[in-house]
């Protein structure tokens, strides 16, 4: 039994998680050993060395109290079950600074149709990835403080993630597996609307195209144009359209690759694959 145990054993700490919870964001760690930057460094190490380092270290971690927006395996923690160190590391996929992506977060992510993954990659994978990026942009956008979304338009995303499930109760059952509660649903749909909204401003108007590449577009594409019956009229804000859209996608993606050289990410599966 180590420190903590014996002395929450003698009724001096509470029983609860020995990992921090936010409430709004998820599981994610709050101390030493499990901060972005050590836990690196510790699943850097050999496994030998990790399985001497972790169950010590994670025992040493301060015990907040547990919210009810716990996950399963948080509550089990938290109830006092047996939950080894290794286990909760490898339950971590991604930390981005300072928020921890669990694999729980992204399975339910993938479930409720809270991000798309791409064809022919593994799905664990794409969604981690797709995750990260989210996770990128949100602490961009928090620095901003955007209006809350209107609650119809949550509304509305809600019902698109009800609408993949046969049933409510399917539904419902896909949420608990995740640590989903109707609020916490709906703060990340929240979240995500807040995105969007903050990249239209953004990147809307430096993506348009001038009348040169329109045309110089038109002309590239012309024989498509023609086999279809547009004229070089009506393809005009359809190439506007579709020159936008490449143009944003482009700056976005530049601007991802700027905050991640300015964030520090750990990315387990590329640890373990290092090892």
């Amino acid at each position: 039994m180590c420190p903590s145990e014996r002395r929450r054993a003698a009724g001096r700490l509470p029983k609860a998680l020995p990992l921090g919870l936010d409430a709004k964001r998820g599981f994610r760690a709050t101390e030493a050993m499990l901060t972005s930057k050590t836990l690196g460094l510790v699943i850097g190490l050999s496994r030998t060395a990790r399985a001497l380092i972790l169950p010590a270290a994670i025992c040493l971690l301060p015990l907040p109290r547990l919210p009810p927006t716990a996950s399963g395996v948080e509550r089990a923690v938290g109830a006092g079950f047996s939950v080894s160190a290794q286990e909760l590391i490898e339950r971590t996929v991604a930390i981005v600074g300072d928020q921890v992506i669990t694999l729980s977060d992204v399975r339910a992510a993938i479930a409720l149709r809270l991000v798309e993954t791409e064809a022919g990659l593994d799905p664990i994978d794409s969604a981690t990835s797709r995750l990260i990026d989210r996770a990128l942009m949100l602490r961009e956008v928090q620095h901003y403080a955007p209006p809350e979304p209107p609650d119809a338009a949550v509304d509305q995303r809600v019902a698109f993630s009800r609408e993949r499930f046969a049933s409510t109760d399917a539904f419902r059952s896909a949420m608990e597996a995740g640590g989903f509660s109707d609020q916490r649903l709906r703060v990340w749909i929240g979240d995500d609307l807040r995105i969007a909204a903050y990249l239209d401003q953004r990147f809307a108007a430096a993506g348009m195209p001038n009348d040169q590449e329109v045309l110089a577009y038109y002309n590239e594409h012309r024989l498509d144009f023609e086999q279809g019956g547009v004229s070089f009229d009506a393809a005009v804000p359809l190439i506007r359209e579709r020159l936008a859209g490449e143009r944003r996608r482009e700056l976005i993606t530049d601007w991802l690759s700027d905050l991640r050289r300015r964030t520090e990410i750990v990315r387990i599966s590329d640890l373990q694959v290092a090892d």
